[in-house]
């Protein structure tokens, strides 16, 4: 018994590292990277985690629309930190890196109606993709 869980161990860490490598390269911020530059290579993938609420309305949005070195990989995803109705969680975005250059990553938090009001929030970083 002892020697098959050593072995089950090992292949769970084995294929593990299997699934790492076979993956793009890619890089996670959240709110606490706001401001900061961030470094990636054409063909990386940036994720970008910031909490959130979409069951009020809001839900984070580009600003600036017109990415020349970053494109939406896909659809925003939403993750309620719970099961309860109304929970707050966390919405990801996902970017490809696409092209060489500098420019400046910028969401907002509100709801998508409310076109004459501030944001709740700003989230701003800086992207270069070498």
């Amino acid at each position: 018994m002892l020697r098959i869980g050593k072995y089950l161990i090992l292949l769970t860490f084995a294929l593990g590292l299997c699934a790492c490598s076979a993956g793009e390269a890619g890089t996670t911020v959240t709110e606490k990277d706001a401001g900061e530059t961030i470094t990636l290579a054409v063909g990386d993938v940036l994720t970008v985690n910031l909490e959130g609420n979409i069951t009020t309305g809001y839900n984070w949005e580009l600003e600036n629309t017109d990415l020349q070195i970053l494109e939406l990989a896909e659809e925003p995803s939403y993750a309620p930190e719970n099961e309860m109705p109304g929970s707050p969680g966390v919405i990801t975005l996902r970017f490809n890196a696409v092209a060489a250059g500098e420019e400046i990553l910028k969401l907002v938090y509100r709801r998508s109606w409310e076109t004459d009001v501030d944001p709740l929030e700003t989230f701003a970083i800086i992207v270069e993709v070498k």
